[in-house]
């Protein structure tokens, strides 16, 4: 795992464009690179014991993970785990298949056959609001997509509100 390891080979690829023909000692810029490097050693474990097999989910932290007769995997979470392992090295389309195939049914499970919207069964306040419903469907449409999958009904399209109509028909104007 190289996190900074672009921003390094720009560097020294620069050097070779102002006419450097042996690479630059490391600068304290490149020490610093591969220091920051380092910090992300222990990601992908520590987003593991965030993963919750039986839905295919991942919950927001471990506190949340200790006490699930509160708390569930969230979308958004296990959107954000799916992003940490990508700049890890790990893409979602390389997980093992069995927790790939996992994540996918987590994200089309929650969607709602009638509406196309999907939501967190654990946080059903959520249904209430546009925004997070919003939040929600891009969340799990770039997960699926990235996961090699998609979403099991229409997505809803224009201005939908959490009834699943269009905002303007509900509109008295």
């Amino acid at each position: 795992m190289k996190r900074f390891a672009l921003l390094t080979v720009l560097l020294v690829s620069g050097a070779r464009a102002l006419g450097q023909t042996t690479p630059p000692a490391p600068s304290p810029l490149a020490s610093y690179l591969t220091q920051m490097d380092s910090l992300f050693r222990d990601v992908p474990g520590w987003l593991w014991n965030l993963y919750e097999p039986t839905s295919g989910g991942f919950y927001e932290n471990i506190a949340m993970r200790r006490q699930p007769h509160r708390f569930g995997p969230d979308i958004q979470s296990t959107t954000q785990a799916l992003g940490l392992l990508t700049d890890c090295g790990l893409p979602a389309n390389a997980l093992p298949d069995s927790v790939r195939r996992a994540v996918i049914r987590y994200f089309q499970t929650r969607q709602d056959p009638e509406t196309g919207f999907f939501s967190d069964p654990h946080y059903p306040q959520a249904r209430q609001s546009e925004r997070l419903l919003g939040r929600m469907m891009g969340f799990s449409r770039r997960s699926l997509e990235q996961l090699g999958a998609a979403p099991l009904y229409r997505l809803p399209s224009g201005q939908v509100g959490p009834s699943g109509l269009l905002t303007y028909y509900a509109s008295p104007q």
